[in-house]
C-alpha cells in the first residue's frame, strides 16, 4: 500500500510530491524530508530527500515530484515516478523435513524452497545460525517456477536450516525448516543363521542385499552367488541348503557398506551332536 522512497538532489532543495501534476511547486501536497548535509555517490556530492509514498494499488500508481534550491529555483517540469503494488509473498513448501539417510560423511542434503505471489521472480537464501551476516544466496534461484534449491553437505546429526526469500517490490518472507541426518558407514550385521525347509537364512540386522561363495571371502557383494531375500523382509535372505558346504556370506546395504571379510562363515552339517 505505500513504500519508503529516497531521491537525491545535487544541490540543497525543498521537495513535494503530489499524484497530480502541478504547474507551482507551492501546489503540490506532500513535503519530503530532504537533508541539508550532502553525501558522496560516486563524484558526486548528493543530497537525499525522504518519503513515504502511499496510495500504491495493482496497477501503476505516478507520482510527481518537484523541488526548489535554496534561492527558490524549481524544477521546470516534474519528476515523473511510478510503483505498482503487489500481492504479499508466499513460502509454500520448504525442506526437507524428515530423516536424511546417509552411507557417507559428511551427507549430501539438497535444500528446497517453493515461493508464489509476490511480484516477479522471488530470490532465496540460506543460513544454518539464523544470523542475518550468514545467510548465504541460494545457487540455483530467481527460477520462473518458483522453485529454489541448493545442495548441503552436513554432518550427523539435527539441523536447523533458516531461509529468507525476498522479491524486486522487497516482499520478504522468512522460515525454518528442521530435520536430521543419519550417517552410517557401518556393513549390515548378521544376527541369525539356520536352516529350514533345506533352505539356509541369513537374518541381517537391517535390509541389505546379500551373497556367498563356497571358496573364501575374497569377493565382493555383486560378485557372489546371489541370496534370495524373503517378500516383505528385507533382514531374510535364503540360498540352497547343501550339506557339508561351507558358506562364506557376505552382507551389504542400500548405502553399499559391506564388510572387507565375511559377515559370517556357515558350515552347515548332519548330525551336529
Amino acid at each position: 500500500d505505500d513504500a519508503e522512497v529516497i531521491f537525491y538532489t545535487n544541490e540543497k532543495a525543498t521537495c513535494a510530491w503530489d499524484v497530480q501534476d502541478r504547474s507551482d511547486f507551492d501546489d503540490f501536497q506532500y513535503p519530503f524530508e530532504c537533508s541539508d548535509i550532502s553525501q558522496e555517490d560516486g563524484a558526486l556530492m548528493v543530497y537525499p530527500c525522504e518519503t513515504t509514498l502511499t496510495g500504491i494499488n495493482s496497477e501503476e500508481t505516478s507520482y510527481y515530484l518537484r523541488c526548489q534550491d535554496e534561492e527558490g529555483n524549481e524544477n521546470g517540469e516534474s519528476y515523473n515516478f511510478t510503483l505498482s503494488g503487489s500481492m504479499a509473498l508466499k513460502l509454500m513448501e520448504l525442506g526437507p523435513n524428515e530423516t536424511i539417510k546417509s552411507g557417507s560423511t559428511p551427507a549430501q542434503v539438497d535444500i528446497y524452497a517453493e515461493t508464489m505471489f509476490g511480484c516477479e521472480a522471488a530470490i532465496c537464501f540460506y543460513s544454518e545460525t539464523g544470523e542475518e551476516a550468514d545467510f548465504t544466496l541460494f545457487k540455483d534461484t530467481e527460477t520462473e517456477d518458483g522453485v529454489h534449491t541448493q545442495t548441503l553437505y552436513l554432518e550427523d546429526g539435527d539441523h536447523d536450516i533458516y531461509l529468507k526469500c525476498v522479491d524486486s517490490g522487497g516482499n520478504t518472507v522468512e522460515n525454518v525448516t528442521s530435520f536430521e541426518v543419519d550417517i552410517d558407514t557401518t556393513a549390515p550385521e548378521v544376527v541369525r543363521a539356520y536352516e529350514d525347509n533345506n533352505l539356509l537364512n541369513i537374518i541381517t540386522v537391517r535390509d541389505a542385499t546379500c551373497a556367498f561363495s563356497t571358496e573364501d571371502c575374497d569377493f565382493l557383494v555383486d560378485e557372489g552367488e546371489s541370496m534370495i531375500t524373503a517378500t516383505g523382509a528385507e533382514t531374510t535372505h535364503l540360498t540352497e541348503w547343501i550339506e557339508d558346504t561351507t558358506y562364506y556370506v557376505k552382507c551389504k546395504d542400500d548405502f553399499n557398506n559391506e564388510e572387507l571379510g565375511c559377515s559370517i562363515i556357515v558350515r552347515p552339517v548332519n548330525n551336529f551332536l
